[in-house]
């Protein structure tokens, strides 16, 4: 992001050296689970910048799709994603019911995607419902990736503070699409995901299969012609597979799921926005938009730099009887809001007054005061939005620095307290906020 005036509204995100890999393995979930419990377990595709994991999908019904769907989005990403350097582990198996004290699906999911410390998983449900099927799938972004890429922060000036005010995206589990199927539309998508095992001798659809590709092995994007990419497996398995039109018909919509994930670390990579399909969820495009809006803020002219963010966001904010509805992300929502308007008021008081620098030496930034009235509506505003999710740390942060510059101590020292016990719940569960 770029830095105007006394906006230090930051996100901070480690690139690594790239490594130029363009690799995917896969691997079985209940194999690599026991190899975590031995203590054997190691990283696969170490050297990629970014890291996917994607899993079977869970499959009750037993319809025998779980580790297409997996294989499908898992494909896309790594041939359509345009990133530097990119490996995707394709996790199959393991989505049978649990065994009595056994991880269920979702553990799973969980234990391994922290394990590999990847970027970004991605994971879902098919069920049978009558004679269709629904998909529903979700992508989840781990802890470090959300304090690495998605975690922003700003200083107050020191004449309020000179607190941190932080935002941090929401919701991180995010539900991107639920897609309906006939029965025969699920048996041409399972179809779909074979002929992506199958290297052929050159790039068309006619070409005779020459090699099929391995499990628990890396294979290698070598380059790419028009719709087609040359896959290097090794032992002699070198083949070429689609890119393009592989999923086509009732299986495309599925790949929105994928481009979405895809628009999530082009974000990391560069800051690109991510695109939402209109067929994807709420969920998705709240995402979207709080990326959106941190942009707007951060790059449009100081005197409505506020005002551009919080048109990109305030149709979530819908007047009910009892207030506002509650937004995808709910608290952390209002929480953008709330930081909004504070910066944006910054700013603006910045420029009516000469200052350009902001940095965190600027003595005339520090000088700088809002309204405390003003400010003491905005932290009752967040007050009775953080009641959505009273657990959410940063929320609770930020009501204690504002409560605390305005002078409201006891409201301040009960929201510090209530911080500090999401964090240590947070800690206990795994989870850092």
């Amino acid at each position: 992001m770029k830095h105007r005036a006394v906006l230090a509204l930051v996100a901070v995100f480690t690139v690594l050296s790239p490594s130029f890999a363009f690799g995917m393995i896969g691997l079985d979930i209940d194999k690599e689970l026991l190899l975590l419990k031995e203590g054997r377990s190691e990283l696969h595709i170490s050297g990629a910048q970014f890291r996917i994991a994607v899993f079977a999908f869970e499959d009750p019904d037993q319809t025998g799709l779980g580790n297409a769907l997996a294989r499908l989005l898992s494909h896309d990403i790594l041939v359509n994603s345009r990133l530097r350097s990119i490996g995707v582990l394709w996790y199959s198996g393991g989505v049978s019911s649990p065994a009595p004290g056994a991880l269920n699906y979702y553990d799973k999911v969980e234990v391994l995607t922290e394990a590999q410390q990847a970027t970004i998983a991605v994971w879902g449900v098919v069920r049978r419902q009558g004679g269709r099927l629904i998909v529903d799938t979700y992508t989840q972004v781990p802890p470090h990736t959300l304090r690495k890429a998605f975690h922003w922060r700003f200083r107050l000036p020191r004449a309020m503070g000179g607190s941190e005010l932080l935002v941090q995206l929401n919701p991180d589990r995010i539900f991107l699409q639920r897609l309906e199927l006939t029965l025969a539309e699920g048996e041409q998508l399972k179809a779909s995901a074979a002929r992506l095992n199958e290297l052929r001798k050159k790039d068309g659809d006619d070409q005779p299969v020459i090699a099929t590709l391995p499990m628990d092995s890396v294979y290698f994007l070598q380059k790419r012609k028009q719709d087609w990419v040359l896959v290097n497996a090794g032992e002699e398995r070198t083949g070429w597979v689609r890119a393009r039109g592989y999923c086509a018909e009732a299986c495309a919509p599925l790949l929105s799921a994928s481009k979405f994930v895809s628009g999530l670390l082009a974000f990391i990579q560069s800051h690109r926005q991510p695109k939402v399909d209109p067929s994807l969820t709420d969920d998705a495009k709240a995402v979207r938009d709080q990326l959106l809006a941190l942009r707007a803020l951060d790059e449009a002219p100081p005197e409505i730099s506020d005002r551009e963010a919080l048109q990109v966001i305030d149709h979530w904010f819908t007047p009910t009887a009892t207030g506002f509805s509650v937004p995808p992300g709910g608290a952390a929502m209002a929480n953008l809001r709330a930081v909004i308007e504070i910066v944006g008021a910054l700013k603006r008081e910045s420029l009516e007054q000469g200052i350009s620098g902001g940095g965190p030496d600027d003595r005339a930034f520090d000088r700088l005061e809002l309204d405390r009235a003003w400010v003491a509506g905005i932290a009752d505003q967040l007050a009775d939005a953080s009641m959505i999710d009273p657990r959410n740390a940063i929320v609770l942060q930020n009501l204690s620095v504002l409560f605390h510059y305005v002078g409201d101590t006891a409201r301040a020292r009960l929201a510090e307290s209530l911080a500090e016990d999401a964090r240590t719940l947070s800690r206990a569960a795994g989870i850092t906020q």
